[in-house]
């Protein structure tokens, strides 16, 4: 199927990887001063399905939402909402809500909603692990294994024994991800943690 950009590729990994020149710059997470990745599991108390459609980002924001630290009450319509908000400042024309839109335009509609202060990119796959042991869940853009495209997630948990790092999927009601962390690092392509949550 043709998606936004152009590409083809699967509706369920449809995420626009949209840059602001300033995002690895003045607004990137600053690293965690020299500790040892520790293990980490930040409950998630509720879980989304994107079903056909590609609002995987905004379900990924859902999953953040609702997991601890702080934990919030999420509701179908406001997944639906932010992702339509994003689908109209994003760099590609609005074309429906079952295509994609951007981490990007979602982190604004976040930021605007007065959900968080503010949203700090991380630079790379260790940048991610990092915060998920140290800060909180991190929602992260992939480029999905076997599937054409991009894909969004929440990372909630880090397991260094095993080498793993964990979260909620969209792709199902129970639905679950898992990638070692040499995987992780192959195919991440943004990332995103929030401060100053509320609800």
């Amino acid at each position: 199927m043709k998606l936004r950009d152009g590409s083809q590729g699967s509706l369920l990994a449809d995420v626009i990887l949209e840059h602001d020149p300033r995002s690895l710059e003045d607004y990137r997470i600053g690293p965690v001063a020299a500790q040892k990745l520790q293990g980490r599991h930040w409950k998630t108390y509720q879980h989304f399905n994107q079903g056909a459609s590609g609002q995987c980002v905004m379900h990924a924001i859902a999953h953040e939402r609702a997991s601890a630290p702080v934990v919030c009450k999420v509701s179908k319509s406001q997944i639906i909402e932010g992702h339509r908000w994003a689908q109209k400042i994003d760099e590609y024309p609005n074309d429906g809500p079952q295509f994609g839109t951007s981490l990007l335009a979602c982190c604004k509609f976040v930021k605007a909603k007065g959900w968080a202060k503010a949203y700090h990119w991380c630079k790379n796959a260790d940048d991610v692990l990092y915060s998920v042991a140290y800060r909180g869940p991190v929602v992260a853009v992939v480029d999905w294994p076997g599937e054409t495209g991009l894909h969004c997630v929440c990372c909630t948990l880090i397991a260094p024994k095993s080498g793993k790092i964990e979260g909620p999927n969209s792709w199902g009601s129970e639905s679950w991800f898992k990638f070692s962390f040499d995987q992780f690092r192959r195919i991440f392509r943004q990332g995103v943690i929030f401060s100053g949550r509320k609800c």
